[in-house]
């Protein structure tokens, strides 16, 4: 899902985790696990989600840590 947002922070790493996404989704095809739109539809949802998850950070960054900070203290 962060494959998106890492090619924006870190070029090089980001443009290694797109040629890997991209050869898995050709070889899913190519052995016929998937046909090719059901790759198109799951890389278009997942970065509409780490999209959609980047933007609402505000929303979920300190509901995240209350609970990292409650999980500590057991």
């Amino acid at each position: 899902m962060r494959r998106q947002l890492l090619f924006f922070y870190k070029r090089f790493l980001g443009s290694m985790m797109y040629l890997a996404a991209i050869l898995t989704g050709f070889s899913r095809i190519w052995m016929g696990q998937h046909y090719p739109l059901d790759i198109l539809g799951s890389s278009i949802l997942g970065s509409l989600t780490s999209i959609v998850v980047k933007i609402t950070g505000w929303i979920w960054n300190p509901i995240i840590e209350r609970v990292i900070k409650d999980t500590a203290k057991e």
